[in-house]
């Protein structure tokens, strides 16, 4: 017999050869038999034809038309797609088939159809369709359509899709177009007090290859229903967004009762955002950011993360060309919700980097820039004001360096006109010129070349240095509006002084940095003896190893005998466990601890949560908890919030375990 077996394999290997090279085939079973130009092929029967493989109880083949009948437990596999049913009619050279009653595997999605058809290569119609990412016989959740097509064998897309858990009807989805690899559903139930008991349902979205979309549903029991609506469109070289958020609020002054407050909106309430980048060339880009919102209190009632984040949303637009020499931005913002303060401003600006000029040993770097600029106000505290405004600026260096020792001498000089500024008498062109000389020096020394905890070997990278500046301006800041820094700019005469430290290890056969202390200060020249020195600044970052991070930033006023600023940090990161504890201090008004915690992410039983404590008030700002759990394919999720305003809140949510990154 198996002498028979492969008589017959070599057979078909030169009637398949006919059809071409591109052709390759492999078959084998206990029994073959062929006869007029077809084989008859049983018992554990095993095949590769072209990118598919296939198992079978039996099968018949008719090699020079490429058609496959097979039948009994088959097991199919092309590419990514897994198929399991008991008939199949498969053509390997069209790669069309008719698959009957089918089981397919899809990435992390099971489907199961009642009949499945393949047509042109990569595209399969499924009548009678059920989806789901539980492996289980009786899943906990699926997706039921009467029809659906599934295309490169990824996007799947149906209409009139109902969605049951535990085998009831739990919600309807009239389209969903999507990838398989991916989820467009979820659910997030909760209660807080000015909401009521609320549920956050993604009830589906649309996936193609540039444009997407997706659909979601806000119910509150004390403010009625929400419908949000997010497009996306990415190709190579964008990325757009845009959505809307629209609810009639029920009880619109739940929380701001107040008359002026009751002033400032109604019941109809909405966002509609559009961001996006676009990437002409390598060297340019173009970023846009615009929000607008019905009133000032939307985002922080109904969207309190992306609130915490951005509190007043972006309304502007940049596009930057980077060339070899010479950079150009253009630059608009457009103050588009009233109840926002902003510095409206339209602006070409121009910045020359620094290069050398010709062959000389002087380097040259400019910036000139055109702006329209005016203040947009809301409380009325202040004038609103607008200007147009020229500048340009240049500066010559002329760098050295003399064994450790680096030395930057320096001069500048530059224009500002105004058309408009605070004292109407005053002159309209400010001119200024400035010199200075940046120098350092730098050594080092191996302190150690055994291996610690730390690392192996340690090296001391030392580097004091001064700045010395000196500027003139043809009058002070003090008549100018001041839009941006450019406008705060005055006289100077001061050097800044600092020490910069290093320490260096090897870990893995790499350099790593230990630590890192750069502190430095500012004498001011022409001010009195007792406050000759400016602040203290301290920036130090240490990762004691690969796991235990520390860094800080301080700032110190000796003169007052304050601290304005100081901020610490250590962060732990293991994949089990993530853990960081901050602490912010301001102006001895504000002593802010934050603590973080993530206990084992990813796996069945996980937990995130942190806590906020104001030390100056002894209070419990914000605190949050959530403890996470997964069943077969579902992530379920159950939290406590306490916002900063003493609001509780409850959450539930449910998530697709498979894509709950």
């Amino acid at each position: 017999m198996k002498k028979i077996r492969f008589y017959l394999m070599g057979l078909l290997a030169g009637m398949v050869g006919s059809l071409g090279a591109d052709s390759p085939y492999e078959l084998d079973a206990a029994r073959m038999v062929y006869t007029n130009d077809l084989i008859y092929a049983s018992g554990g029967v095993t095949g590769r034809f072209n990118r598919a493989e296939v198992r079978a109880d039996q099968i018949m083949a008719h090699p020079e038309q490429g058609e496959l009948h097979l039948e009994g437990n088959i097991f199919f596999e092309r590419d990514s797609v897994v198929w399991s049913g008991d008939k199949l009619t498969y053509n390997y050279q069209t790669e069309e088939g008719n698959f009957g009653p089918s089981k397919m595997v899809v990435g992390e999605a099971f489907l199961e159809a009642d009949r499945m058809e393949r047509v042109q290569g990569d595209t399969f119609f499924l009548t009678g369709v059920r989806a789901t990412t539980c492996p289980w016989e009786k899943p906990l959740y699926y997706l039921y359509a009467p029809e659906a097509k599934l295309e490169q064998n990824q996007t799947f897309s149906a209409r009139h899709i109902q969605v049951y858990f535990r085998g009831i009807p739990l919600f309807y989805i009239p389209y969903l177009k999507g990838n398989l690899n991916q989820s467009g559903l979820g659910m997030e139930v909760g209660y807080r007090g000015s909401v009521g008991a609320f549920a956050k349902l993604n009830v589906g979205g649309y996936e193609g290859d540039i444009w997407s979309s997706r659909s979601r549903v806000h119910l509150y029991s004390k403010r009625g229903v929400a419908v949000e609506q997010a497009f996306t469109r990415e190709t190579d070289r964008s990325d757009w967004m845009l959505d809307g958020v629209y609810l009639s609020d029920e009880d619109p002054y739940q929380r701001y009762d107040e008359p002026e407050e009751r002033g400032q909106f109604d019941e109809q309430r909405y966002r509609v955002r559009l961001q996006g980048a676009y990437r002409p060339l390598p060297t340019s880009y173009l970023l846009s950011s615009w929000s607008y919102l019905s009133d000032r209190y939307f985002a922080e009632e109904f969207f309190r993360d992306e609130y915490v984040s951005y509190a007043q949303p972006e309304t502007r637009a940049s596009y930057v060309s980077a060339g070899d020499q010479v950079g150009l931005e253009v630059y608009a913002s457009r103050r588009l919700n009233d109840f926002y303060s902003n510095t409206d401003r339209v602006e070409i600006s121009v910045d020359g980097y620094r290069q050398r000029l010709w062959k000389s040993p002087f380097f040259y770097e400019n910036r000139s820039a055109v702006s329209y600029l005016e203040q947009q106000v809301v409380d009325g505290s202040s004038q609103e004001e607008e200007a147009f405004r020229a500048l340009s600026d240049h500066a010559f260096y002329y760098p050295n360096r003399w064994g450790a020792l680096s030395l930057v001498p320096r001069v500048e000089g530059g224009v500002a006109y105004y058309s408009s500024t605070l004292d109407v008498s005053s002159e309209k062109v400010r001119h200024h010129w400035a010199m200075g000389t940046e120098a350092s020096v730098q050594a080092s020394k191996v302190i150690s070349e055994k291996r610690r905890w730390y690392g192996e070997g340690l090296r001391h990278v030392v580097r004091p240095y001064l700045d010395y500046q000196l500027s003139d301006y043809s009058f002070q800041q003090d008549v100018l509006i001041p839009f941006d820094v450019e406008d705060t700019l005055d006289d100077r005469h001061r050097v800044r002084m600092g020490l910069n430290q290093l320490f260096q290890t090897k870990r893995s056969n790499q350099t790593k940095r230990f630590a890192e202390m750069d502190i430095y200060t500012h004498y001011l020249v022409d001010e009195p003896t007792d406050e000759s020195f400016d602040r203290v600044y301290a920036d130090a970052r240490m990762a004691l190893t690969d796991r235990w991070h520390l860094d800080g930033l301080a700032v110190l006023d000796g003169n007052r005998g304050s601290i304005p600023l100081m901020i610490s940090r250590v962060r732990y990161d293991r994949d089990d466990v993530r853990f960081s504890f901050e602490h912010f201090l301001r102006d001895q008004t504000q002593s802010l601890y934050t603590a973080r915690m993530d206990l084992f992410p990813g796996q069945r039983y996980s937990a995130q949560g942190y806590v906020r404590y104001e030390d100056e008030n002894q209070d419990i700002e914000s605190a949050a908890i959530t403890f996470f759990t997964k069943q077969c394919c579902l992530r379920y999720g159950l939290g406590y919030r306490l916002s900063r305003t003493d609001e509780h809140q409850i959450r539930f949510s449910v998530h697709l375990a498979a894509f709950d990154r």
